[in-house]
């Protein structure tokens, strides 16, 4: 008795490895996918129901088909700015143009480093004809209050931006200032 338990176990272990090597073996998974696009798994073809057994695929998974990679983080070539947006018409090149960028310049200096992800606030103000400022209102709120103060904060530690050029004729213009996470 003892002889042929370990004839047949010694047999079994000779027979083993050529085993996987068939198809149908046991490293052979099937795929395949139900009406509503969800990805069901076997490990034997009857295993699958009917209505897909037509379907299934036997995916090799030492290619990327299967699970593939993700591709690389490729850093945004601009950075983000803040959004100014000076509301007069009608449009002044003087207004829009060199003073724009020189107040966004100031403003971006003030704000780098205190910048959050997610949502971001929407500040408007008036500013005066010498560069005084108005106190400013939260127009749009990022959903964090305390965010939102410290984006109001930045513009009232400013006290002042530069004068409106010369050929604006108005007393103050009123200005949105759109913040940006901006490290």
């Amino acid at each position: 008795m003892r002889t042929l338990s370990g004839a047949l176990l010694a047999l079994l272990l000779t027979a083993s490895p050529a085993w996987p090597q068939q198809a149908g073996g046991p490293n052979q998974f099937y795929r395949y996918v139900d009406e509503q696009g969800v990805i069901h798994w076997a490990q034997s073809k009857h295993l699958i129901p009917e209505k897909y057994a037509a379907k299934a695929t036997t995916p090799d998974f030492r290619d990327d088909t299967v699970f593939p990679s993700p591709k690389p983080y490729v850093k945004p070539a601009t950075p983000p700015v803040l959004g100014l947006v000076i509301q007069h018409h009608p449009r002044l090149e003087s207004l829009s143009g060199a003073w724009a960028r020189e107040t966004r310049r100031i403003v971006t200096k003030a704000w780098i480093g205190r910048g959050q992800d997610g949502p971001q606030p929407i500040i408007a103000l008036y500013v005066n004809r010498d560069g005084g400022l108005t106190i400013p209102e939260i127009e749009r709120s990022s959903g964090d209050f305390k965010y939102d103060l410290k984006a109001r904060d930045t513009i009232i530690g400013l006290r002042r931006l530069p004068p409106l050029p010369q050929d604006f004729r108005g007393a103050r213009v009123r200005v949105q200032i759109a913040f940006g996470f901006i490290r």
